[in-house]
């Protein structure tokens, strides 16, 4: 398969991989859950050749997947405070 990603999108050309198989067997394959399935699906994510997949039981074959996530909102503030180093070599910081 061939992935392109770009910002919060993600274009798949699975080359054959799903021949007669659903974007459920593709989202379980990569270990989505229901509620994730359920909102990128209602939300209209995930695309087919550019066409919004309704269910999850539409069939791949060659199409192009195309899924699009959301922007996630950064919720935790930096803190002001000092960072001490405990422990440094070649490739780690403690």
């Amino acid at each position: 398969m061939k992935y392109l990603v770009k910002d919060n999108t993600i274009t798949i050309d699975p080359e054959g991989k799903y021949l007669k198989k659903t974007v459920d067997d593709f989202l379980n394959d990569y270990f989505q859950s229901k509620k994730n399935k359920y909102l990128l699906l209602l939300n209209k994510q995930i695309l087919l050749d550019g066409i919004p997949v309704k269910h999850g039981k539409e069939i791949i074959d060659h199409k192009t997947i195309t899924i699009t996530f959301p922007e996630e909102a950064v919720d935790w503030i930096p803190a002001e405070t000092e960072c001490k180093v405990v422990y440094e070599d070649a490739f780690i910081y403690i």
